[in-house]
């Protein structure tokens, strides 16, 4: 069983579909549109503190295993096959999750939608592959330590 819990992420990744679709059935709700921004800060929050445990947990390449900067996380996940994309795709979810954060205007709220459909496809792809893998590198750790208990 792996140690890292990818429900929440789960459960936000689906949570900002549903806000993303309820914006796109009714674009003039702004009450939707900033859920769907709240929503996105909070996927995007889950979305990097997972990928942190994931990569410091089981990545090959990582060379130390010391808290590293956003974009050597990002480089590294890369190398490992987990994203499909590299830091100049994640450096714009970046910006546009902190333009949310620290300030707030129409401009920015409308920049900032813009940015959600990428970053959920991009998300639902990684979520899948950290799932699968995971899956593959709990069992064989649970392999390796029956084998070596004796089982």
């Amino acid at each position: 069983m792996s140690e890292i819990d990818l429900e929440a992420l789960g459960r936000a990744i689906a949570r900002l579909v549903e806000a993303l679709a309820a914006y796109r059935d009714d674009p003039a709700d702004l009450l939707v549109r900033d859920a769907v921004i709240k929503r996105f800060e909070l996927t995007y929050e889950l979305s990097q503190s997972t990928m942190r445990r994931f990569v410091e947990t089981y990545s090959v390449h990582l060379k130390s295993r010391e808290r590293v900067p956003l974009p050597t996380l990002v480089r590294t996940a890369s190398e490992d096959g987990i994203l499909r994309s590299g830091w100049d795709v994640w450096e714009e979810f970046r910006e546009a999750r902190n333009r949310t954060s620290h300030t707030y205007n129409e401009d920015q709220a409308v920049q900032v939608l813009a940015k959600v459909p990428a970053f959920l496809e991009r998300w639902r792809e990684t979520h899948l592959s950290v799932q699968m893998r995971a899956r593959r590198w709990g069992t064989q750790r649970d392999e390796d330590q029956a084998a070596q208990r004796g089982l």
